[in-house]
């Protein structure tokens, strides 16, 4: 190995006659490095200050009149005493590096410079030594090496496609994952051009990325198909990073690709999957939607032709019911008769609103309306309509109470709840009525004592159709509820209730203002 040692660069720095004057020892403990002075049959006959510093390195201590071959492992002194031997036979400079096990167990490398020292006849007796621990140094560049080389192994061996091109576009680099994938073998790729592994329509986006790349802009993904021997091609998504050299300036790329083909196959036939659900859904949209329409005007149109018959029958049991001679049996059936033709005018009622509901014709025409006043009358009518048969207590404020709402919505709300209240609760149980106000709002409660709603069924009694499993026996629709929540809805309104068996009691939080 060649090399020349900081100690020689300094001796032939200084003149000749200079140099045979100048003090050795002096100017061997200036110098940073072991400078050891030995015979010709490697006797210590001087060792620097610095020297001393390496002997926790070596086997023993360097020593003056020792011999230098006991600092070194028995396998490391025949390297050493065959450099030795070349310096003093042919008169020039040796340099190596020696590399042992420390006795606790460690690497050492070490750099040692043999510099001959001549006489005046040009006989040779004494080499200069500059010895230099260079293990860590060593250590890093292994370091280093290893994690070059796992590197190369990761890039090489890793399920991705990985290349590299010069600023030209010129491959420099292909991994196995990138032959395998398109059946291009790295010997027949490298220094081609990366456009030609891609499909034509494709190149000038691969072009503009790599472009984009060297000019320092972000790459945030490139989908593109690359080209395949056996089986056409395979669609990749690519990041391009760019190659850089010392000076930060970019000179190549590298790419790195996902093979994605199964997916982006797998999304086409989801897409097409999604878009044919979609086009069905759709068709059965419209069909619903006809099909409501059909019942809603069904319905409305019958709704309308029955109140015609229903308010003859009412009318001819009222006359029949005047006429003088009539037995106890008679009455009681004209009077039932009545009562049926009533019941049937509520349901009618109840499925004209609920297709008005359902058509979302309800537009709130608000008024001013004193709630006092007005729940004052609805109670009276409930209580008549219902023959009296329950008590509607009120608890109201003496002072009108004045909201901005629709009357004819707030009929809704109440004549349902009320009319409930006592269907369901046994003659001669009180209904309570009340009403407070909450700063901006006003809070109406019905509460009765009647055979109360199952907790399982509490859920879905705002649902039309819906009625509780204990009141089968008792003539409704199931509507009622489902009119009165869409009121309330529709005067951004609450509607809340708590129910047990033996009380029930339905609560409406309606705002003050519209």
């Amino acid at each position: 190995m060649g090399g020349v040692s900081p100690f020689e660069r300094h001796m032939k720095s200084n003149d000749t006659d200079i140099g045979r004057k100048f003090d050795f020892t002096q100017i061997a403990n200036s110098f940073d490095n072991a400078v050891i002075l030995i015979d010709a049959h490697g006797t210590v006959l001087f060792c620097n200050d610095a020297s001393r510093e390496l002997n926790n390195i070596f086997y023993t201590p360097i020593q003056n009149k020792a011999s230098i071959f006991n600092i070194f492992p028995i396998v490391e002194r025949a390297q050493f005493r065959f450099l030795l031997e070349t310096a003093v036979t042919l008169g020039k400079q040796q340099a190596t590096e020696i590399d042992f096990i420390h006795p606790n167990g460690y690497p050492v490398f070490i750099r040692i410079y043999f510099l001959p020292i001549l006489k005046d006849n040009g006989s040779i007796d004494q080499v200069c030594l500059t010895i230099r621990d260079v293990t860590s140094q060593k250590s890093i560049r292994k370091k280093n090496e290893d994690t070059v080389r796992a590197l190369a192994a990761l890039i090489e061996n890793v399920k991705m496609v990985i290349f590299e091109v010069d600023s030209q576009g010129h491959l420099t680099k292909w991994n196995k994952e990138a032959t395998s994938l398109t059946g291009y073998e790295k010997d027949k790729v490298l220094t081609k051009h990366i456009k030609m592994f891609f499909l034509k329509e494709d190149r000038k986006k691969l072009l503009d990325a790599f472009k984009n790349v060297l000019k320092g802009i972000d790459n945030d993904g490139l989908m593109i198909k690359m080209k395949n021997e056996a089986i056409g091609t395979s669609t990749l998504l690519f990041t391009i990073t760019p190659k850089l050299n010392t000076k930060g300036v970019a000179i190549g790329a590298t790419f790195i690709g996902q093979d994605i083909t199964e997916l982006t196959e797998y999304r086409a036939s989801l897409e097409k999957l999604v878009e044919d659900r979609t086009l069905k859904l759709k068709a059965a949209l419209e069909k619903e939607k006809e099909l409501v329409a059909l019942r809603n005007k069904f319905v409305s149109i019958a709704s309308h032709e029955f109140k015609i018959p229903l308010a003859t029958i009412s009318a001819l049991a009222t006359s029949l019911q005047k006429h003088k001679k009539k037995t106890p049996e008679e009455l009681e059936k004209l009077q039932c008769i009545e009562q049926q033709v009533g019941y049937m005018k509520s349901m009618l009622e109840d499925v004209l609103s609920m297709g008005k509901v359902q058509r979302h014709k309800i537009e709130p025409d608000i008024k001013q309306v004193d709630i006092v006043a007005f729940l004052e009358k609805i109670c009276n009518e409930v209580m008549m309509a219902t023959q009296l048969t329950n008590t509607i207590i009120q608890e109201f404020p003496k002072a009108a109470v004045l909201v901005q709402s629709d009357e004819k919505l707030l009929r809704n709300i109440f004549i349902n709840l009320l009319s409930n209240a006592v269907k369901f609760s046994t003659p001669g149980n009180d209904v309570y009525c009340m009403l407070r106000q909450e700063e901006e709002m006003v809070c109406i409660a019905i509460k009765d004592f009647g055979m109360g709603i199952n907790a399982k069924e509490l859920e879905g009694i705002f649902q039309p159709f819906q009625r509780g499993s204990n009141v089968q026996h008792i003539p409704g629709t199931g509507l009622g509820l489902s009119i009165v929540k869409k009121a309330v809805d529709a005067l951004s309104g609450e509607l809340m209730v708590d129910s047990k068996v033996g009380e029930t009691v339905f609560t409406v939080r309606l705002k003050v203002k519209a």
